[in-house]
């Protein structure tokens, strides 16, 4: 078994942000409640398994909300 770490994410994971929601959604951009976003201005967590990615979670906290904007 495969030990999978959490890490924050960075400004520098923004192309892999990009590419991973790319593969993922089928496109870079998410709608939620009416709004438009770009997953890679967000903040998150990346779970790495391997020095891979293989998870994602993006969110992002608005007065005194967090909404959790994408799951992967």
């Amino acid at each position: 078994m495969r030990e999978v770490s959490l890490r924050p994410l960075t400004k520098e994971d923004s192309p892999m942000v990009t590419s991973f929601i790319q593969d993922q959604w089928g496109s870079n951009r998410v709608v939620s409640k009416g709004r438009m976003f770009d997953p890679s201005e967000l903040e998150g967590f990346a779970a790495v398994a391997d020095e891979k990615v293989v998870g994602l979670v993006t969110f992002r906290v608005e007065r005194d909300e967090c909404e959790v904007v994408t799951l992967n």
